[in-house]
Formats: C-alpha cells, sequence, structure tokens
C-alpha cells in the first residue's frame, strides 16, 4: 500500500410509491418521476419480502416492462439501479447485494474477471481466483463491502441491493477497505466523525489512478466529496481504531 497515490454510486434514489399497486399491474404510481428515464431498471421496495425488480418503460406514472409479482402499498420506496462500471485493470468497488457465493454475487463479471482481493483487519488480503479453489480463500462476497477487482475488459455489473445500509462501520488501526455509506457530502463533512483518527483516504479512478483526501490538508488533496457508495481505502491511526458514523 505504500505506492498508493471513483467506482460510481450502484444506487441512485428515486420515487415513492404514491398509492397501491397490486400483483400483476403494470403501473406504478409515484409522487414523482425525476430522476427516471424510459428503459431504467428500477428496484420496488429493496430489503421488504416483497422486494422486486423491473424496468421503466414509459413515465407520467411509472409503467413497467412486466407484471408486478406482488402486491405494494403507497409510501414503499422505488430505487433506480445504476450498473457498477468496471474497467479493464484494476477496480475497487462497493458490493450492495445480499451474501451470497462468489460464483453468484460475481456472475454478471466472472467471465471477464481475472482475480478478486479484499482488504481483511489483519491487514493482509484474501483471494479468489475464478476455477482455481486451490489458490482461493474467499468463498462468499458480503453486502456492503469492497472488493479489489481485477478485469481482462470493461463490463457492467448488476447487483440487487441488501436492504438499508448501515450508519456505521467499525475501522482498525492502520489500512480499511470500506464503503462510504453516508449521503454526497465534501469529504471533510463525510469523515467528520473520525477527523481525528484519520490519517488519509484514497480512491480509485476508472484511469487507474489514486486520489486522496487528508484531514487539514487541501494543498495535497485532490477528492472535495463522497458520494455514497464509494468504495475507499482509509488509513487509521487511532489504538484499538475508530467507528465510523455516516452522517444522514
Amino acid at each position: 500500500l505504500d505506492c498508493i497515490e471513483k467506482i460510481g454510486n450502484p444506487l441512485e434514489p428515486t420515487p415513492s410509491l404514491s398509492g397501491a399497486a397490486l400483483s400483476g399491474a403494470t403501473e406504478l404510481p409515484a409522487d414523482s418521476n425525476s430522476g427516471l428515464a424510459v428503459g431504467d431498471r428500477i428496484l420496488i421496495n429493496p430489503g421488504m419480502p416483497n422486494e422486486e425488480e423491473n424496468q421503466v418503460v414509459g413515465l407520467g406514472s411509472i409503467l413497467l416492462a412486466s407484471p408486478l409479482q406482488f402486491d405494494h402499498e403507497a409510501g414503499e420506496p422505488v430505487v433506480k439501479l445504476s450498473l457498477p462500471s468496471m474497467v479493464a485493470g484494476w477496480n475497487n468497488t462497493c458490493f450492495v447485494g445480499p451474501e451470497q457465493r462468489n460464483e453468484q454475487a460475481l456472475a454478471g463479471i466472472i467471465t471477464d474477471g481475472q482475480a478478486v482481493y479484499r482488504l481483511n483487519s489483519t491487514q493482509s488480503f484474501d483471494r479468489w481466483f475464478p476455477g482455481r479453489p486451490e489458490v482461493s480463500n474467499i468463498a462468499t462476497v458480503r453486502p456492503y463491502e469492497t472488493l479489489f477487482v481485477l478485469m481482462a475488459k470493461d463490463a457492467a455489473w448488476s447487483q440487487t441491493p441488501s436492504g438499508t445500509p448501515p450508519n456505521s462501520v467499525s475501522l482498525v488501526q492502520g489500512w480499511n477497505s470500506t464503503c462510504y455509506l453516508g449521503q454526497t457530502m465534501a469529504a471533510g463533512d463525510a469523515t467528520g466523525s473520525i477527523a481525528s483518527q484519520l490519517d488519509m483516504l484514497y480512491m480509485l479512478g476508472s484511469d487507474q489512478v489514486w486520489s486522496r483526501f487528508v484531514p487539514g490538508r487541501p494543498e495535497v488533496s485532490n477528492i472535495a466529496q463522497l458520494a455514497q457508495y464509494d468504495a475507499v481505502l482509509l488509513l487509521v491511526n487511532a489504538e484499538g481504531g475508530a467507528q465510523w458514523i455516516f452522517n444522514p
């Protein structure tokens, strides 16, 4: 990590239902369709028993490509699914889906993925190489953890979100690779709860270049803000670690 000098949002918040929509319907009454466009993939009531995915084919109300599988009530949230953009080379990305075996979680990119690494709390890397169980020690991928993925070519990674993200994450002394789960805000504000325990923060760009934020050092910082689901690498100086509480 001593050689280190933004993968996009998997999710963007969108409207809530303004009325009920029953199983078999192909239209959602919504309080707004702001942020949506024809062709978008959406997830209705994520994390709940009636969660389901669909596609927008028309707007006014939200017109769906296929009939609903479940009944839905007013107030249920709808989220727009944006596919994380994976580039040829190294990617540091946030996995937002439910806990799954590697083959399921990485199904959309497994043919183009060459290696997956995960930084653990002992400051070493777990690893997974597709088709090579004898040298792999990652069996499952967990919600809201970050992965370093080596890709042979560009690809989009389709993920279904795993309910409401936690409002804090535990960090160990030393290096931590984690998902930022707060709302989009200035880097200094986003890291306010760990300001005194944070030495530096890095993000890997699609150009394979690391950008950085150092608290109180604007002259060496080039990360202006953090967005929800950014994958970040942090150096924590506090003995015993720290608790990163995300601002609402």
